[in-house]
């Protein structure tokens, strides 16, 4: 499972910025 493993590190690594950009998406305003 190395690649779920390097995605889990990834998303651990930038869960700020990630959720910020996911939120702005969402939101067209």
């Amino acid at each position: 499972d190395g690649d779920n493993f390097g995605t889990l590190l990834l998303t651990q690594a930038l869960p700020v910025p990630y959720s910020a950009h996911h939120i702005h998406r969402e939101d067209p305003s």
